[in-house]
C-alpha cells in the first residue's frame, strides 16, 4: 500500500493479484518473457500472492480449452461464465491483464468489472497487420470490443510514450498510460565480438510478413554489389512453409537458446536489422543489440523510434521501402566506428532504462495503488 507522500509500504497480508493473458507459455514471444519475469519480481521482491489465467496453461477445472480459432487467438463461449467463477474462488485485490491477441483478456476484464475488481492492463500491441485483412480486423476489434476493454482499466502500461502516441488504439485514453518497458538480459553486455565477415542480423520469424524480412533479404541482395563479404544471419525457427526462405547466402542459426552465445551473434553482427512492416510496441531485439553493442536499423513505425536514435546508435527507415533500407543499412556499414563510439557511451544508460528490476517496481506499485482506489489515472510525462 502506499502512504500519503506516496512511499511504498508492507501490507498486512500479501496483496492477491490475478494475472491474466491469452498466452502464457514463454516460447510463445516476448510478451511471455515479460510476464514472467515481471510475475517473478513481484512474488519474491514484493511478496504479491499471484494467480494466473491463461488459454494455453489453464488450471484444472478453471477454463475449457479454445474451440473457436482465428488466426493467432482463440475463444470458448463458456469463458465469461467459467472466468466469474474463477475470480469469485480467488477473490483478487487487482487483476494484472496483458493483452497480446484478442480473447482472453477481454473476457476478463469485463468479468472483472462485474466484480468491481479494479484492473491494470500491460498494452503489448495493437491487433492490426500488414495487409489490409489484417488492419480491417482490427479496426472492427478496435470499435467493437477492444474500445470497451481499455475503458474498464484503471492504468494501461505501455513501451514508452511514443509508442502510446503512434497507436490508434491508445489515442483516447493517453492519459491513462504509464511508462513500464521491459526488461533486457544483462548477460547481453558481455557479448564478445568476433573479427570475421560482416553480416546483418535478422533475429525472428522470416516467414511471417509483418517482420519484413522479404524486404531485408532483398535490400541485403543489392547492398552485396559493394559490400560483396556481407552475410545476412538469421537467428530463429523455421517453420516447413518457410522454407522459401531459405536462399543461398543467408546463414540460419535456428534457435539459439544460449543467452551467452546470442550476445555474441548480436556484439559480432555489424549491424541488427528489425525491418517489421506492422506495428512494434518495443522491439526487444534492437535493445539487446544496443546492451550488446552492436548499432540498429529499424522501421519507422510503433515503439521502434522509441530505441532507435536516426544518425546516433543507428537508422530509422519508412516501413517497406526497400530502396531506403538499402541506403540506411549502406550508411550504418560506412559510418560503424561512429554509431559503436555513441553506443559505447550509452551502453550504462540503456541497461538502467531497460531493468526487469525497474519494470517490476513500476507494476508492483501500480497494482497497489488500483487496489487501493478503483478511480484515477496516471499520467506519462
Amino acid at each position: 500500500m502506499f502512504s500519503e507522500n506516496g512511499i511504498f509500504l508492507p501490507r498486512k497480508r500479501p496483496l492477491k493479484v490475478m494475472v491474466g493473458s491469452q498466452f502464457l507459455n514463454v516460447d510463445v514471444g516476448g510478451a511471455e518473457r515479460y510476464i514472467r519475469e515481471v510475475c517473478k519480481r513481484l512474488e519474491g521482491d514484493y511478496d504479491m500472492d499471484l494467480d494466473s489465467l491463461s488459454s494455453d496453461t489453464p488450471a484444472a477445472g478453471v477454463l475449457s480449452p479454445p474451440c473457436l480459432h482465428f488466426m493467432t487467438t482463440g475463444f470458448h463461449p463458456a469463458w465469461p461464465k467459467q472466468t466469474r467463477a474463477f475470480l469469485k474462488r480467488f477473490m483478487p485485490d487487482v487483476i494484472y491483464a496483458h493483452h497480446t491477441v484478442p480473447g482472453l483478456t477481454d473476457v476478463l476484464i469485463r468479468a472483472a468489472g462485474k466484480l468491481d475488481i479494479p484492473t491494470v492492463l500491460m498494452y503489448h500491441s495493437d491487433v492490426t497487420g500488414a495487409d489490409l485483412l489484417k488492419k480491417s480486423i482490427g479496426l472492427l476489434y478496435r470499435h467493437m470490443v477492444g474500445k470497451g476493454s481499455l475503458t474498464k482499466c484503471h492504468t494501461i502500461f505501455v513501451s514508452s510514450p511514443k509508442y502510446a502516441n503512434a497507436s490508434p488504439f491508445l489515442k483516447r485514453f493517453k492519459t491513462n498510460c504509464l511508462v513500464a518497458p521491459p526488461g533486457v538480459d544483462s548477460r547481453m553486455m558481455t557479448g564478445k565480438r568476433t573479427a570475421a565477415k560482416p553480416y546483418l542480423l535478422f533475429v525472428g520469424k522470416p516467414g511471417l510478413k509483418s517482420k519484413g524480412f522479404h524486404n531485408l533479404s532483398k535490400a541485403w541482395r543489392q547492398l552485396r554489389k559493394k559490400w560483396v563479404n556481407l552475410e545476412l544471419v538469421v537467428i530463429g525457427r523455421l517453420n516447413e512453409h518457410d522454407r522459401k526462405w531459405r536462399q543461398d547466402g543467408i546463414r540460419y542459426l535456428g534457435y539459439v537458446s544460449s543467452r551467452q552465445a546470442l550476445a555474441d551473434c548480436y556484439a559480432s553482427a555489424a549491424i541488427t536489422v528489425l525491418p517489421s512492416n506492422s506495428s512494434e510496441s518495443f522491439g526487444m531485439v534492437l535493445a539487446e543489440a544496443l546492451l550488446a553493442g552492436c548499432p540498429v536499423v529499424g522501421s519507422n513505425i510503433g515503439g521502434i523510434p522509441a530505441l532507435v536514435e536516426d544518425g546516433l546508435n543507428g537508422y530509422l527507415f519508412s516501413p517497406g521501402d526497400v530502396d531506403e533500407l538499402m541506403t540506411v543499412l549502406d550508411r550504418a556499414l560506412r559510418y560503424q566506428t561512429e554509431l559503436r563510439d555513441h553506443i559505447s557511451k550509452k551502453r550504462k544508460i540503456y541497461q538502467a532504462r531497460f531493468s526487469w528490476d525497474r519494470t517490476a517496481e513500476i507494476v508492483a506499485g501500480t497494482l497497489q495503488l488500483a487496489a487501493g482506489c478503483n478511480a484515477g489515472a496516471v499520467h506519462y510525462p
